[in-house]
C-alpha cells in the first residue's frame, strides 16, 4: 500500500470509462464540425416554383370567336403584288428622292420601365415626343392634365416639341382600366360641350408652352362610329381651335380599319400617325407583329390617297407572349431575349417577313410562341418609308426597342442617300451592354432572369437595295433584367427583418396570434442561432420565413464565397429547425421593390444563383430609425399604403424594438377598418406556404444528422453552459455571503467572550494530529512548524 497515491483505485475501469466517453464526445464534436461545415457549402438547393400565373383557360366560344377574329389567318401576300408594290413605291421616290427632312419621334409611356431611361439616352436623336398627359375626367366636361415630371425635366435642356395625347382611357388601378365611351358621346353630342372640352385643352396647351407643348394626339379608342356627324364636326372644331393658334394636331390611325377615313382625316389634321403594328395583338392567334410586305402594302394604299407627307408611319418594338390557345400579353425587346435565354431556345429570324419567333414551355410545361421585332426589322420599314418619302416615323414605344435601333434611327435610309453615304452594318452585329435594370411586370417580389451579356449578331444585307436579307443570333445579348410579381392591391403583407429577439419577437407573436394576422418573418442566422424556440415557433404558428442573411452584412459589398456562407449557414439552420427550407429572401440594407443600382441589383443577382425569390418592399415606415415614435410609424405607413403590399417592420436590431411593439395593433386596426385585408406572400403569389418552403432538396444523410446535432448542441451547449455559470456564480455570491454571516457571528461571539476567556489561569490542554502516511517529506517540516507554536499545552499525535 505504501506505493499507492491517495485516491487511487484498485482497478482501472473507472479511468477507462473517463477516457473513452472523451473520445466519443470528442468524435461527436469533430464529425458535427465537419457535418456543419460541409452542410453550409453543400449547393442542394430547393427547385423554385413556377412564378408566372396559370393562363385562363378559354371556353370553346371564347376559342371560336379568337378564330373568328380578322387577324386570325395568316398574311400572305403573292410575289407579283410585292412587285407591283416595289414599282409603285420606285415611282414615288423617283418624285421625292430624299427624305432627309423626315421626323424622327417616340411614344413615350412614363409607365413602360425603361421608357424614362431610353428617353433620357436618346432624347437627342428625337425631333419630337410624343406623350401621354391629357385624360378624360369621368363625369366631367373637362381634360384632366397628368405629366409626367421626368420628361419635363429631360427637355428641360433640350427643348424638343412634345405632342400630348389625349386619351379616354381610366384608370381604376395599376393594371385594370377601361375606355370612358359614355363621357366621349356625351360630350361630343353637345356644341356647348364639345367648346368647353375643347377650350380646357387648348388652356392647358397655352399653360405648358414653357414645358414646349406643341400640340396634341387624338387617341380616343373603342369610339362606336368614327364617321358620325358629331365625330366628325368635334375633329374640326379641335383643328380649327388650335391650328390657328400654332398648335399642331395629330391622330393615330389604324389601317385596314375602315371607320377612319384617312382622305377626310387629312384636311383636319397636321399628321397622321399610321400605326404599322399589331398586325397580331393579344386577341390574335400567334404571328408577326409587323411583316415588312405587309407594311409595304400599308405606304403603298395610304400613300395614293393622301400626301406621303402627311404620313408620320408608326413602326413596333417588342413583341407579344401568347400562351397556347390563349391570350397573348405584350413584352419588350429584352423580355422577349431574356426569356429566349432562360428556356435556352434559338431565335428564328424570318427573312421573308424580318420579324422573329421562337416556341418554349414554361416551368410547368405549357406551350408559348414569341414573335417579336428587333433593329432589322425596323431598318428594313423605315428603308422602306424613307423611300416613300413619309412625313415621318415614329417609334411604338420608348423602352421597348431593341438598342442597335438607335445607330440608325436619325439617319437618312432612302436608296439614293445609302447609295452615297453607305451604311457599316458591322454596327448591326453587336448589342452592347445596358448599365440600365430592365423590369417586367408588377409586384415587389423579384426574380433574376438574366445578366448582362454582350450580343452578337451575324447580320445579312443586300447591299444592291441595302435590306437586311437575314440574321442570325450568335449569343442573345441579355442584361439584367428582374420579373416581377405580386401585385395584390389592397392586400398588405407584414414582414419582419433582423430577428428572432428573445424579447420582441414573442410579443409580436403574441399580438399577430390575438389579431388573427399572418406575416413573414426573414431571420438573420446569428439570432436564430442563440433563440431557436422562437425560431421553430414561428414556423410551428404558420408564419412565414425567409432568409435574411446569418450576420446581416450588405452582401453587394462583401465576396462570392462569403455571401455563399451567409445564405447557406441561415438556410441550413432553418432545415434544421424546422424540417422545410426556404426559397424567400431579402437583402440587409437593399431591400427596395424596384433597384436602381449594380449594388442594389447584385444581392438579387447572387440569391437567384441558390433557388431564392427576392422579397423587396414598398411600405418602409423606417421603425429601425433612432428615436423614432410609435405615432410617426403610424403616420408614415399611412401615408405609404397604397405604395404596394410589402409592409417592412422589424423585431429586432438597433437598441429597442418597443415602438415597433407598440405601433403594430394600431397598423393592423388601421388597415382592417380601411378595407384592406392581410395575407401571405403564398397567397400574392398564387402559391402555398409549402411552395415558398418546400422539403429540403435531400436528407443530408450523415452529414445533415451531424449538422442537426451541431445546432442542438450549440444551442442546449449554451443554454448549459450559461445556467453553469449562472449557479456557479450563484453558488460563489451565497458562499461569499454565508461567510461574511458566519464572520459577523462569530466576530460579536468573540467580542463578548475576550474578557472572560483573558481571566482563565489554565490553558485546556490541546492534541495535534499529523497524518504520517506517505508524508515522509512533510511530516518532519510540519513537526518543526508546530514546535514554534507558544501555546503551553499540546501534544502531537501521528497517524499512520
Amino acid at each position: 500500500m505504501a506505493d499507492k497515491q491517495v485516491f487511487q483505485a484498485d482497478t482501472p475501469g473507472r479511468w477507462n470509462r473517463f477516457k473513452w466517453l472523451s473520445r466519443i464526445l470528442l468524435i461527436v464534436l469533430a464529425g458535427s464540425v465537419v457535418g456543419a461545415a460541409i452542410t453550409i457549402t453543400s449547393k442542394q438547393y430547393p427547385n423554385l416554383p413556377n412564378l408566372n400565373p396559370a393562363p385562363k383557360k378559354l371556353t370553346k366560344e371564347e376559342l371560336e370567336q379568337l378564330k373568328k377574329s380578322t387577324k386570325y389567318k395568316d398574311y400572305k401576300i403573292q410575289k407579283e403584288q410585292i412587285e407591283e408594290i416595289a414599282k409603285a413605291r420606285h415611282l414615288h421616290q423617283l418624285k421625292r428622292p430624299n427624305n432627309k427632312d423626315r421626323i424622327n419621334a417616340g411614344f413615350y409611356m412614363a409607365w413602360e420601365q425603361q421608357a424614362y431611361d431610353v428617353l433620357k439616352a436618346h432624347i437627342a436623336r428625337l425631333d419630337m415626343v410624343v406623350s401621354e398627359g391629357f385624360f378624360m375626367k369621368p363625369n366631367s366636361d373637362t381634360i384632366m392634365a397628368k405629366i409626367d415630371t421626368g420628361l419635363l425635366h429631360i427637355n428641360k435642356n433640350y427643348k424638343k416639341p412634345v405632342i400630348i395625347t389625349i386619351s379616354n382611357y381610366v384608370n381604376y388601378d395599376n393594371k385594370h382600366g377601361d375606355f370612358d365611351i359614355k363621357d366621349v358621346e356625351r360630350i361630343i353630342k353637345s356644341k356647348k360641350l364639345r367648346a368647353t372640352f375643347i377650350n380646357s385643352i387648348l388652356n392647358q396647351l397655352i399653360r405648358n408652352q414653357k414645358n414646349n407643348f406643341k400640340g396634341i394626339n387624338l387617341a380616343f379608342d373603342n369610339i362606336k362610329d368614327r364617321k358620325s356627324p358629331n365625330y366628325i364636326l368635334f375633329q374640326k372644331e379641335l383643328y380649327a381651335a388650335l391650328h390657328p393658334k400654332g398648335f399642331l394636331v395629330t391622330q393615330n390611325v389604324v389601317p385596314d380599319d375602315e371607320q377612319f377615313d384617312i382622305v377626310d382625316l387629312q384636311h383636319y389634321n397636321d399628321f397622321l400617325f399610321v400605326m404599322a403594328i399589331d398586325q397580331h395583338g393579344e386577341s390574335t392567334n400567334p404571328g408577326d407583329l409587323s411583316n415588312q410586305h405587309w407594311v409595304e402594302q400599308i405606304l403603298d394604299e395610304v400613300c395614293s390617297k393622301i400626301p406621303s407627307s402627311k404620313v408620320i408611319l408608326t413602326i413596333a418594338a417588342g413583341g407579344y407572349d401568347w400562351p397556347k390557345n390563349n391570350i397573348g400579353s405584350y413584352i419588350g425587346y429584352q423580355k422577349a431575349i431574356s426569356t429566349a435565354q432562360t428556356n435556352d431556345k434559338k431565335i428564328i429570324f424570318d427573312p421573308v417577313s424580318a420579324n422573329l419567333h421562337f416556341d418554349y414551355a414554361d416551368q410547368d410545361g405549357y406551350p408559348h410562341t414569341i414573335y417579336f421585332t428587333d433593329a432589322a426589322t425596323n431598318f428594313n420599314i423605315i428603308r422602306m418609308a424613307d423611300d416613300w418619302a413619309t412625313g415621318g416615323v415614329a417609334l411604338w414605344r420608348l423602352g421597348a426597342e431593341d438598342p442597335r435601333l438607335w445607330t440608325f434611327f436619325q439617319k437618312n435610309l432612302s436608296i439614293d442617300s445609302l447609295k452615297k453615304t453607305g451604311l457599316d452594318v458591322r454596327r448591326l452585329d453587336t448589342v452592347g451592354l445596358n448599365t440600365k435594370i430592365d423590369y417586367d411586370g408588377d409586384g415587389e417580389v423579384l426574380d433574376l432572369m438574366t445578366t448582362p451579356k454582350i450580343g452578337k449578331i451575324d447580320v445579312k444585307m443586300d447591299t444592291t437595295n441595302f435590306t437586311i436579307t437575314n440574321q442570325n443570333y450568335l449569343q442573345l445579348p441579355t442584361k439584367y433584367v428582374i420579373k416581377k410579381y405580386g401585385y395584390a392591391p389592397k392586400k398588405i403583407v407584414l414582414t419582419f427583418d433582423d430577428g428572432p429577439d428573445p424579447d420582441y419577437t414573442p410579443r409580436i407573436l403574441d399580438i399577430l396570434k390575438r389579431e388573427k394576422v399572418p406575416a413573414a418573418f426573414f431571420v438573420v442566422g446569428s439570432m436564430a442561432e442563440k433563440n431557436i424556440q422562437i425560431l421553430r415557433r414561428e414556423y410551428e404558428e404558420g408564419y412565414e420565413i425567409g432568409n435574411h442573411t446569418f450576420f446581416h452584412p450588405d452582401i453587394s459589398t462583401i465576396s462570392i464565397k462569403r455571401v455563399i456562407l451567409e445564405l447557406n449557414a441561415t438556410r441550413k439552420l432553418i432545415e434544421s429547425v424546422t424540417g422545410r427550407s426556404t426559397i424567400l429572401f431579402r437583402p440587409p440594407f437593399n431591400a427596395d421593390a424596384e433597384p436602381q443600382t449594380y449594388a442594389e441589383v447584385i444581392p438579387v443577382a447572387e440569391s437567384r444563383r441558390q433557388s431564392y425569390i427576392t422579397i423587396g418592399e414598398s411600405i418602409d415606415p423606417w421603425d429601425w430609425q433612432p428615436g423614432v415614435t410609435a405615432d410617426s410609424i403610424l403616420a408614415r405607413t399611412i401615408r405609404q399604403k397604397d405604395n404596394g403590399s410589402m409592409l417592412l417592420l422589424h423585431d429586432a436590431g438597433g437598441d429597442t424594438r418597443e415602438e415597433t411593439v407598440k405601433v403594430l395593433p394600431d397598423i393592423i386596426h388601421y388597415f382592417k377598418s380601411h378595407g384592406y385585408q392581410f395575407t401571405t406572400i403564398a397567397d400574392v403569389l398564387g402559391k402555398t406556404k409549402a411552395d415558398l418552403m418546400p422539403p429540403p432538396k435531400n436528407d443530408g444523410g450523415i452529414m445533415g444528422t451531424l449538422y442537426d446535432i451541431f445546432i442542438q448542441s450549440y444551442f442546449y451547449g449554451n443554454y448549459f453552459l450559461l445556467y453553469l455559470f449562472l449557479s456557479a456564480i450563484f453558488l460563489a455570491i451565497g458562499r461569499i455571503v454565508l461567510i461574511g454571516v458566519l464572520a459577523v457571528r462569530q466576530y460579536a461571539g468573540d467580542k463578548k467572550q475576550t474578557a472572560e476567556r483573558l481571566t482563565i489561569d489554565e490553558l485546556p490542554p490541546v492534541s495535534i494530529i499529523v497524518p504520517a502516511y506517505n508524508e515522509e517529506i512533510t511530516a518532519i517540516k510540519t513537526i518543526h512548524s508546530l514546535l514554534k507554536i507558544e501555546y503551553p499545552n499540546f501534544e502531537i499525535i501521528f497517524c499512520g
